[in-house]
C-alpha cells in the first residue's frame, strides 16, 4: 500500500503532469493511457503497441485509487502491467489523476 503522504506529495509537485477527467475512474484510466504511451515510446520500435484493460476501485480512503491493467503488444513474450492510480476531486467538479505504484503482473522482458 502507498503512505497517504506519498499521495500528497504526488498531487502536489506534480500537478502538470496529472491528468483530468469529468470521472475519477475516466481520470485512472486517462493516467492509464498516458503511462503506456510513455512506455511505448521508450521502445522506440514501431511495431511495439498497446492495449488499456479496466480499471477498477482498489479503495475510497484514505485516498481515492484505482489499479489498471495495460499491456504490450509488439514485443517478445508477455507484458503485462498493473499501476495505482491516485484519484482527487478537484474544486471545479473534475477529477485529477496521477500513477503512483507500477507492479509487472508478467515479467517477460518488459
Amino acid at each position: 500500500m502507498v503512505a497517504v503522504g506519498v499521495v500528497a506529495g504526488v498531487f502536489g509537485s506534480v500537478a502538470a503532469a496529472a491528468v483530468i477527467g469529468p470521472t475519477p475512474q475516466a481520470a485512472a484510466l486517462a493516467d492509464t493511457k498516458k503511462f503506456a504511451e510513455h512506455e511505448v515510446h521508450a521502445w522506440n520500435r514501431p511495431s511495439v503497441t498497446y492495449t488499456v484493460g479496466s480499471c477498477r476501485l482498489l479503495h475510497r480512503r484514505p485516498w481515492l485509487a484505482y489499479s489498471c491493467d495495460w499491456k504490450l503488444h509488439g514485443i517478445q513474450g508477455q507484458c503485462l502491467t498493473r499501476i495505482t492510480v491516485a484519484v482527487k476531486r478537484l474544486a471545479d467538479g473534475s477529477y485529477s489523476a496521477a500513477e503512483v505504484d507500477t507492479k509487472i503482473i508478467t515479467n517477460s522482458k518488459c
